[in-house]
């Protein structure tokens, strides 16, 4: 059975930016559900935003592109975007070989 995509959205901004963690999957329409929701809670919130992903979250080109939406929010914004993976994911390895670390912020957990 697929796993349903969760995001937990901050309850409190904690040190001027907001946290987001995901959990399923970040594929079709999941990705495009995680852009849309987070694209609204960055157009009102206007603060750099960590995405906690975790090691069993799978991602595809879907998934990627969303991240790739919401950086360009954040940067036109003038804030950030972090993702926060562990070095060996799945997520890690494709923001890496699809190019996207240059403009996506990859912190390991």
């Amino acid at each position: 059975m697929k796993n349903v995509l969760r995001i937990t959205l901050p309850r409190a901004i904690e040190q001027g930016a907001i946290i987001v963690n995901l959990h399923g999957q970040l594929e079709g329409r999941d990705a495009l559900q995680v852009k849309e929701q987070l694209s609204d809670v960055l157009s009102v919130y206007h603060q750099d935003c960590t995405i906690n992903i975790p090691n069993d979250t799978s991602i595809d080109l879907g998934g990627l592109n969303s991240l790739i939406q919401l950086q360009r929010i954040q940067s036109a914004n003038g804030t950030k975007l972090k993702v926060v993976s562990k070095r060996d994911s799945h997520v890690t390895k494709y923001i890496k070989l699809a190019g996207l670390d240059r403009h996506i912020q990859l912190q390991y957990a």
